[in-house]
């Protein structure tokens, strides 16, 4: 498993540059979460679950607490993300200029 980023990636950056790269694939993998994510039309036309905009595990706090702990479940994950006022979802990730 890589830790932090990984520039020789093709897909880098995938979410955002600057982005936390440990965990290249999601183990909650469809979570549907929607506030994480949604469902689409995929290229070949077959329904598939698109966490485009979700950063969670590529943030360098979360990604390192999941490593520590990774039987964590996802609320868990996000709750810690908002507990430390950082912004998992969108087209931005980091602090949220809270606390």
């Amino acid at each position: 498993m890589e830790e932090g980023d990984d520039h020789s990636c093709e897909y880098y950056p995938c979410h955002f540059e600057g982005q936390v790269c440990d965990f290249c694939y999601c183990p909650f993998y469809p979570c549907e979460d929607y506030e994480l994510g949604f469902w689409v039309i995929g290229r070949k036309g077959n329904v598939v679950w698109s966490c485009i905009d979700c950063h969670l595990l590529h943030i360098r706090e979360v990604a390192e607490y999941y490593r520590a702990h990774p039987h964590v479940s996802l609320p868990e994950l996000k709750a810690l993300a908002t507990t430390l006022s950082l912004v998992y979802v969108g087209n931005k990730s980091g602090r949220t200029g809270r606390g």
